[in-house]
């Protein structure tokens, strides 16, 4: 009897693996358009939901962070190509329509070599907690943090 609740435990956890363990699957049109529509109202919608979300890669590369452990989002410093272990790696999506904006996901040090294998233009899917939103030269960015491939 206790091996059959252990394969049900184990399937359990397989399906929630496969589930992305409770992420919301969200278009990056829509994460984008929300913003545009209106920021506030987005950012409170999405604030610290884990999210499932495809985009192709603009960009990609390795950044280190001014403040490890504080309770703000750390800021990025130096080059992208930065090849010291302290460098977290980063993907920048968009989606169809890059005009709309883009997404920045970091990942954590462990994830470097699957990173490293990436190329512009290829389309992935990645999971990731909702960070915040922001503008910069480029345009409208959602910031996602904790992030792992599918």
């Amino acid at each position: 009897m206790m091996s059959h609740h252990r394969r049900t435990a184990g399937l359990l956890v397989a399906v929630f693996a496969w589930l992305g363990c409770g992420a919301t699957t969200v278009s990056l049109t829509t994460l984008l358009h929300d913003a545009r529509d209106n920021q506030q109202t987005a950012s409170q919608k999405y604030e610290g939901k884990k999210i499932r979300t495809t985009g192709t890669i603009i960009d990609l590369g390795f950044k280190r962070f001014k403040s490890e452990g504080s309770d703000t989002r750390p800021s990025p410093v130096g080059s992208d190509a930065a090849p010291d272990a302290e460098a977290y790696p980063y993907v920048i999506l968009a989606p169809d329509d890059p005009k709309v904006g883009s997404m920045v996901c970091w990942f954590g040090r462990d994830d470097r070599p699957t990173v490293e294998k990436l190329s512009k233009g290829t389309s992935v899917t990645v999971v990731g907690q909702f960070q915040e939103y922001d503008q910069d030269q480029s345009g409208l960015m959602a910031a996602f943090g904790d992030c792992s491939f599918e």
